[in-house]
C-alpha cells in the first residue's frame, strides 16, 4: 500500500505507456533533443560547417516533444499494382505486434498526389505505445519527425492532435508516396510527439497595419545583432523522460 501511494505522489504530466511490454526496453520514446538530424552527415562532410542549426525556429521543432521510435522493422512496398505495409522480419521473424490496417483511401484525397502512377492507399499503424495524461488539458500534435526521419521522400504522414484528457491512442496513419520498397529498421526515429496544453478560453486574435511600437519592434536594433534570436528573443523549452520501474 505504501509504494502504491509513492507511486501516485510521483505522477509525470504525461506517461508513455507500452501495452505490450515488447517496445519499451529495446526501442523507448525519447526526447526529439537527443536524436541527431538524419542529414546532419551530410552537411558536415568535408568539415563543413552544420548549416542547419542557423536557423533556430527549425532548430526549435527538432528539439521540442518526444520521438517515437519504429517498433518492428516496418516494410513498405508500392508500385502500380499496389502497395503492402508489413511489419517484422517475414515468415523467418514473424511480428508480435499488431499489423498495419488499411484505411479508405479517401481519408488522404487531395492531400497530396502519389508519384509514378501508385494508387493512393492509407494504412493505420497501430502504435503499441499509449500516452496517460495526469494534467487535464493537455494535448499533443502527432506529426512526422521532419528532421529525424529519413524516409519521408517516400511515405507521407498524417499529422494530428489528440486531445488525451480521455483517450490514449498513438497510432500513426500513413501513405506511401512513391514507387518504393524500403524497410524503417526497428528503432528509427518514426514519428514525433509534441504536447501543449489547451487554454480553455481561447485565444483570440486580429489583424491589421501595424502601430507606431510594433513597427518599432518590427525594425528592432536586435535584428542586426548576430544570433539575435538566441540572445533576445528564444524561450527555454524544457522537457523531461524518465523510466518507470
Amino acid at each position: 500500500m505504501f509504494n502504491w501511494f509513492k507511486k501516485k505522489e510521483n505522477l509525470k504530466d504525461i506517461e508513455f505507456v507500452d501495452k505490450t511490454r515488447m517496445a519499451y526496453q529495446y526501442h523507448p520514446i525519447v526526447r526529439a533533443s537527443e536524436v541527431k538530424p538524419h542529414f546532419q552527415k551530410i552537411q558536415t562532410e568535408g568539415g563543413k560547417k552544420f548549416a542547419f542549426s542557423a536557423c533556430p525556429g527549425m532548430v526549435d521543432v527538432r528539439n521540442a516533444g518526444y520521438i517515437v521510435p519504429a517498433w518492428d522493422d516496418i516494410n513498405i512496398f508500392a508500385n502500380e499494382s499496389g502497395c503492402m505495409v508489413t511489419l517484422g522480419g517475414g515468415e523467418k521473424r514473424k511480428t508480435m505486434f499488431d499489423p498495419p490496417k488499411p484505411m479508405e483511401p479517401s481519408i488522404g484525397k487531395g492531400i497530396f498526389t502519389p508519384f509514378d502512377n501508385i494508387p493512393l492507399q492509407v494504412f493505420n499503424l497501430n502504435s503499441p505505445w499509449h500516452l496517460f495524461s495526469n494534467k487535464k488539458d493537455i494535448s499533443c500534435i502527432i506529426q512526422s519527425a521532419w528532421f529525424h526521419s529519413s524516409f519521408l521522400n517516400d511515405i507521407y504522414i498524417y499529422p494530428g492532435i489528440v486531445d488525451y484528457d480521455n483517450f490514449t491512442t498513438m497510432n500513426l496513419i500513413m501513405s506511401p508516396r512513391r514507387k518504393c520498397n524500403i524497410t524503417i529498421k526497428a528503432g528509427e526515429p518514426l514519428y514525433q510527439i509534441l504536447p501543449f496544453y489547451n487554454i480553455k478560453e481561447g485565444i483570440s486574435a486580429g489583424y491589421g497595419p501595424a502601430d507606431d511600437y510594433q513597427r518599432d519592434r518590427i525594425n528592432s536594433v536586435y535584428s542586426t545583432t548576430k544570433q539575435w534570436y538566441r540572445k533576445y528573443a528564444n524561450t527555454k523549452r524544457v522537457t523531461s523522460l524518465e523510466e518507470e520501474k
